[in-house]
């Protein structure tokens, strides 16, 4: 009979079957950032010179609320406000996920980023989003994904508030090209 090694103790002693099909760099810049549990880079915008100490578990409570206006470049007509769940606060570069919220009558207005892809899964709430021009009135379970340099914007045109898991392709702040 065959036994099942679980995935934590397969990657405390090998962690070979994580890299096939990447170049060396990458596997050195992966295996590093496993061993010493931290996170040192310069891609994607990051700082030079980053050392986070990698956060494995954590809770919503105890991540700080951000008003989209209040971003670095923020148009001040943008609105809602989120909180970064993964992201490099975290300690990873590889990609963000965050929840997003809008009440009643706000609009996270039209932009687009021109260096990520990005996606929205709606938890609660309905509002409109806009992807390409195209629009729909989400509602829980609506999901979309959103490539690179596509113009999209959310609209709470409901009573209620909108609630919204996001997904970045990196960890690092995007560039928001605001298209309105």
């Amino acid at each position: 009979m065959a036994t099942t090694v679980p995935l934590s103790q397969q990657l405390a002693t090998n962690t070979s079957f994580l890299y096939i099909g990447y170049s060396d760099a990458y596997v050195e810049f992966f295996r590093q950032k496993f061993e010493s549990n931290t996170l040192s880079d310069s891609r994607h915008g990051a700082s030079e010179i980053m050392k986070t100490k990698m956060k494995y578990i954590c809770h919503i409570d105890d991540v700080e609320t951000i008003r989209n206006s209040d971003l670095p470049d923020a148009d001040p007509r943008d609105s809602g406000t989120f909180k970064d769940l993964i992201s490099e606060k975290t300690g990873t570069l590889e990609f963000a996920l965050g929840i997003g919220w809008l009440q009643p009558g706000e609009v996270h207005i039209l932009h687009h980023h021109p260096d990520i892809a990005e996606f929205y899964y709606v938890l609660e709430g309905s509002a409109e989003i806009t992807v390409e021009g195209e629009a729909v009135q989400a509602v829980p379970g609506t999901f979309c994904y959103i490539p690179v340099n596509a113009k999209h914007k959310i609209t709470n045109n409901t009573a209620a508030t909108f609630c919204v898991l996001f997904g970045l392709s990196r960890g690092s702040m995007p560039t928001t090209i605001w298209d309105e």
